[in-house]
């Protein structure tokens, strides 16, 4: 079984049986933070700004947990055009 070296990280180094002195950076796909972006001061940033325009909520058939504007179409934006309806809800309807 391999042996992970030093703290814990997106990107540890692991040795494999029989070579511990041979150690290798590996992805640590377990971790919440495998991508290595909580400490992003930018990404940060982005997900305040994010969840300030869109607040949190389901995207789901509406008479399940009900539709936040983006989910239904009714908020959707592209490029300077501005808004515009887009998309069908779960009835069937634009």
């Amino acid at each position: 079984m391999p042996t992970i070296h030093g703290g814990l990280s997106p990107r540890p180094r692991i040795s494999l049986p029989g070579s511990p002195d041979k150690t290798r950076e590996v992805l640590n796909l377990a971790s919440y933070n495998f991508a290595d972006l909580a400490g992003s001061k930018e990404v940060e940033e982005a997900a305040i700004r994010t969840l300030r325009e869109y607040g949190v909520g389901s995207c789901s058939p509406p008479g399940f947990y009900g539709t936040i504007g983006e989910c239904a179409g009714g908020k959707g934006r592209r490029g300077s055009d501005g808004p515009r309806r887009a998309g069908l809800s779960s009835d069937g309807q634009r």
